[in-house]
């Protein structure tokens, strides 16, 4: 598959995630038929990864829609898989699905834990009429469509070019972006300390 931009490293480069591997096994409704509490599925991906403490978790967002202080992506440039496997066992995931979310006959939100902390740095879409999933990085960047594998490599060769060939031009998006970032972070700073100086009245009604 072609690189996926997971954000920015901590010396402010792009960084991604170079392949995913998700598996919704045929037991994975066995439990919740409907998806909404408890679907099991196994993962595992190569590329950066983010750290499991970051602040404020879950990240926040403008009213624009940028991330506010995201965390950045760790690059693994040696190749590091994040697996779900321990001690050689097989970790099983859960998930759910939020059928609701998007409005009805639009698919549905998957939240790939059943805790609700969860990240909000992806959000990943499933669109059952072109049975794919639609991710979306800080809301900004995507959407990504993750499909089922074909099993014909023309097909897999003309998807993977494709994917490069769009991929420089996402590449300056994504660099006009950072700037803009950083400058609506550079202006709520200077909002803030406006603010402190100031005063604020709060009447309740």
């Amino acid at each position: 598959m072609a690189p996926i931009f997971a954000g920015f490293s901590i010396n402010g480069s792009l960084s991604y995630v170079t392949d995913v591997f998700v598996d919704f096994t045929s037991t994975a409704f066995k439990h919740d038929p409907d998806g909404t509490t408890n679907v099991t599925y196994f993962f595992e991906s190569t590329g950066c990864t983010y750290p499991p403490t970051f602040t404020p978790r879950p990240v926040k967002y403008t009213a624009d829609g940028y991330p506010i202080k995201p965390p950045s992506c760790d690059r693994q440039t040696g190749g590091k898989v994040l697996r779900s496997e321990a001690d050689g066992k097989a970790m099983i995931n859960f998930g759910r699905f939020n059928d609701s979310y998007y409005g009805v006959g639009k698919g549905s939100l998957f939240i790939p834990v059943q805790r609700p902390n969860v990240s909000n740095i992806f959000e990943f879409h499933w669109c059952p009429d072109q049975n794919e999933f639609q991710v979306t990085v800080f809301k900004k960047w995507g959407p990504y469509p993750f499909r089922p594998q074909s099993p014909e490599v023309e097909t897999l060769e003309a998807e993977k070019a494709f994917m490069q060939a769009s991929m420089q031009k996402e590449i300056d998006q994504l660099q006009a972006d950072n700037i803009q970032l950083q400058a609506s972070n550079t202006q709520c700073a200077d909002d803030k300390s406006e603010l402190q100086t100031g005063t604020v009245k709060v009447v309740f009604v």
